[in-house]
């Protein structure tokens, strides 16, 4: 009697992560058909195209040069076309290359797969859990797959790194915070974690 109690428990249990993970999805896909009304435009792609652009043509990577691409500088907030760290540029510079600004979508279609490869894997391990994270952060979700920003690849950095921590692989820990870093600096706080 005991062990048919337990089973149905369990089956219980894994309806309801079910039910939240069904409804962790479905609440990123309304939120993305609201989110692209305006248009898919992924703004941030475009900036590090222009970085990868100046690489290209010789210009200096955090200033505008006459020819180059326009991206939003706003005083006082900011004022230099790229708040990133110089590898993001270099790293664009191959997909500056590119014809129709072809390069934008293969990132934006790289970034939007980190995310998805992020969100797997955490309602992989932990559905429930996952699930009402994805819910409580589904707006910021939507909008760093909207506008094509690093923090896709760096939210599937964050969570290989705490995989690899979580399995003992200290070693791969370390690379992939450093890697990330290298790109967005807010992952170097990891650091004094990892240390």
């Amino acid at each position: 009697m005991h062990a048919e109690g337990v089973e149905r428990a369990a089956g219980a249990r894994r309806r309801i992560e079910i039910v939240v993970v069904a409804v962790a999805l479905g609440l990123i896909a309304a939120l993305l058909v609201v989110y692209f009304e305006r248009g898919f435009v992924p703004g941030d792609a475009f900036v590090y195209l222009g970085a990868g652009e100046r690489l290209n043509a010789g210009h200096p990577l955090y200033a505008i040069s006459p020819g180059d691409r326009y991206v939003g500088v706003e005083p006082p907030f900011w004022t230099v076309p790229l708040l990133s760290p110089p590898p993001i540029a270099v790293l664009f510079r191959p997909l500056a290359a590119l014809p129709n600004e072809l390069g934008v979508y293969i990132w934006w279609a790289a970034d939007i797969a980190a995310v998805a490869a992020a969100v797997f894997l955490m309602l992989r391990r932990r559905p429930l859990v996952g699930g009402l994270a994805v819910m409580a952060l589904s707006v910021p979700l939507v909008y760093e797959i909207g506008v094509g920003n690093m923090n896709g690849l760096v939210l599937l950095g964050l969570v290989l790194t705490w995989r690899a921590t979580a399995v003992g692989d200290e070693r791969m820990a370390g690379v992939m915070t450093g890697l990330v870093a290298a790109f967005k600096l807010t992952p170097a706080l990891l650091g004094w974690w990892l240390l």
